[in-house]
């Protein structure tokens, strides 16, 4: 059964239990301070808004384990880019990253543990759900993850490249952190508004290519609005904007040379497919056993045939006998069997 508000009161509540027992053990008191007070609204907002949009309080509890390990990793993960996000953008040093990363992973498997505890319990006791959703087993949209490493990377070596042809060297800037950060924010809703690496079966290049381009053009719109509305001018107009525009080419670019060589491969392939299938099949001969073919066994057969002929006057018998001597199935046959009809015409 479906009780999304009793998950969503169970899920905040692991959430701030956790939350309350990392900060009891570092400072010894149950009440928050003030820094750590709004970590733990920034926590649980962004955990409940994540867990919302992977749908995970409306999929049912007999969810398959890889969908929902699949759902509460990237919540997880989400979560904790999120919250580094706006500590980062808001100057919150004063709280340990330790303690971030210990408040937002614990929760992730405190869960898993009371999932493999519930799923002990469904193999006793096994109930059938027939209000299961089948339509929210697949939220989560299958997406090609190793596009989403190389884009990770790929604004990582173009950040740093941009700094080494700016100086001659890679290093890091005191405001390193938050460029990328922004980079990374502005590159991961873009992608997760456009789904740009979902599996898209059309054999069109522009249907292929057209969510990259729109995600590159969210990006670079999501990164002037942190610039303007977040007051980011310390920061260098040319490695934030710089970073977002060439990686939003690159990343069209070379997923448009990758799809036109898979297209042309899988049009290959599918060209060689057919003409096997179109080739006739090979035709063998059948083996007549030699015997068969020869008169030693048939000298009887072709007596019974030659007294036959015998009786009538017919020009080129010797012709014709040579012919029947070849047909097998002609000299078994009896001479009962055999009928000779001799046709003329009149004038």
């Amino acid at each position: 059964m479906k009780r999304p508000l009793v998950r969503l009161i169970l899920d905040m509540a692991i959430v701030a239990g956790v939350f309350e027992v990392y900060h009891f053990l570092k400072f010894d008191r149950f009440l928050l301070k003030e820094d750590y007070l709004n970590l733990f609204g920034i926590l649980i907002f962004s955990w409940v808004i994540f867990s919302a949009y992977y749908k995970r309080y409306t999929t049912s509890f007999y969810t398959p384990f890889s969908q929902t390990v699949r759902s509460l990793f990237w919540t997880t993960v989400a979560t904790l880019f999120a919250v580094t996000l706006i500590l980062g953008l808001f100057d919150i040093t004063i709280i340990s990253r330790l303690f971030v990363l210990a408040v937002i992973v614990t929760p992730f498997l405190v869960e898993m543990l009371l999932y493999f505890v519930h799923q002990m319990f469904r193999r006793q006791n096994p109930v059938q759900d027939d209000t299961a959703d089948e339509a929210n087993l697949n939220a989560v949209g299958n997406q090609s993850y190793s596009w989403i490493f190389m884009g990770a990377v790929w604004i990582l070596v173009i950040y740093f490249g941009l700094i080494y042809l700016k100086t001659g060297a890679i290093v890091l800037y005191p405001s390193s952190e938050i460029v990328l950060l922004t980079l990374f924010a502005a590159w991961g809703v873009s992608t997760a508004m456009t789904r740009k690496y979902a599996p898209n079966r059309s054999s069109n290049i522009y249907y292929q290519t057209a969510p990259f381009i729109k995600s590159g053009m969210l990006m670079i719109v999501f990164v002037g609005m942190a610039f303007f509305f977040l007051r980011l001018e310390d920061l260098s107009r040319m490695l934030l904007f710089g970073t977002a525009a060439l990686h939003s080419v690159f990343e069209t670019l070379n997923f448009a040379l990758f799809f036109l060589a898979k297209r042309d491969r899988d049009h290959k392939t599918v060209i060689v497919s057919q003409l096997d299938a179109n080739k006739a099949p090979e035709q063998k001969l059948l083996p007549i056993p030699a015997e068969d073919l020869s008169l030693n066994g048939h000298t009887e057969d072709m007596m019974n045939v030659a007294e036959v002929l015998a009786r009538i006057s017919i020009p080129y018998k010797d012709d014709l006998l040579n012919f029947l001597s070849r047909s097998v199935h002609i000299l078994k046959a009896k001479k009962e069997q055999i009928s000779i009809l001799l046709t003329s015409t009149t004038e």
